[in-house]
């Protein structure tokens, strides 16, 4: 492990064999505003969650105690209206979170089935709101209106894919007799929600991983904080930059 790890006493969770992308643990547990803050301040993001899901759900294989995963908070905000309703020309508000009109896509308003994951740029404070500005967004269509689906990841959003309800089945053994199954969730509120997404892990009945992606967990929560280490080699063996960050 390098001195950066040691330094800042950052763990390894688990890396892409294909890609070498890493999953660095800070080993602190921050509400998502500081988390946000927190790796901003040290050049870092959080990860995306097709990025984290690739690699916790790989790592499988050689982690079975995921029964002590109990939550990381993931890079993006996921913003969508009350079941059955449409984005409107108005403010998203969850709470004191929301996210201004003039940030709505246009191919995203008055339509149902919709959903937004964006990818936040800073967050603003104003007479106790808390405003968030977007750096990217990615219209999700269709966004499930139920309060929980289950499928195959999508590939780039890493959401489950609604119109698939196939376990996905690992492959491996961990042992001589036990054979894991993975299963990627969704839960959903029925109203309308401005939030980050938190991830979690655990095993039920000893023979199926379920992976949950929550898109309404409280932002006051405190959970576990990582971000994205790229590999330190290029494909021609060349030094990367030292920052080392999957920047997004």
């Amino acid at each position: 492990m390098n001195s950066t790890f040691r330094k800042n006493n950052d763990t390894l969770v688990g890396s892409d064999p294909k890609t070498g992308i890493s999953l660095v643990s800070i080993n602190e547990r921050l509400s998502y505003l500081d988390a946000f803050a927190t790796l901003r301040d040290r050049g870092l993001r959080l990860p995306p969650n097709s990025v984290y899901g690739k690699i916790t759900m790989n790592a499988v294989a050689w982690n079975a105690e995921l029964e002590s995963v109990n939550g990381a908070w993931i890079d993006e905000i996921c913003v969508y209206p009350a079941r059955n309703d449409v984005l409107k020309q108005a403010d998203v508000r969850d709470g004191n979170w929301l996210i201004r009109a003039s940030e709505i896509p246009k191919e995203a308003r008055d339509m149902h089935n919709i959903g937004l994951l964006i990818v936040p740029r800073e967050f603003e404070t104003e007479r106790g709101s808390v405003i968030v500005h977007p750096e990217s967004i990615r219209v999700l269509r269709p966004f499930m209106q139920y309060g929980y689906c289950e499928g195959r990841p999508e590939k780039h959003t890493g959401f489950p894919i609604s119109a698939s309800q196939l376990r996905l089945r690992l492959g491996r053994l961990l042992s001589d007799d036990i054979l894991l199954y993975q299963k990627l969730v969704l839960i959903r509120r029925d109203t309308a929600s401005v939030r980050p997404i938190t991830r979690r892990s655990f095993v039920v009945n000893r023979e199926t991983v379920v992976h949950q992606v929550d898109v309404a967990a409280s932002v006051d929560r405190k959970h576990s904080v990582s971000f994205v280490r790229e590999p330190l080699f290029g494909p021609t063996g060349n030094i990367k930059g030292s920052n080392g960050a999957l920047q997004i």
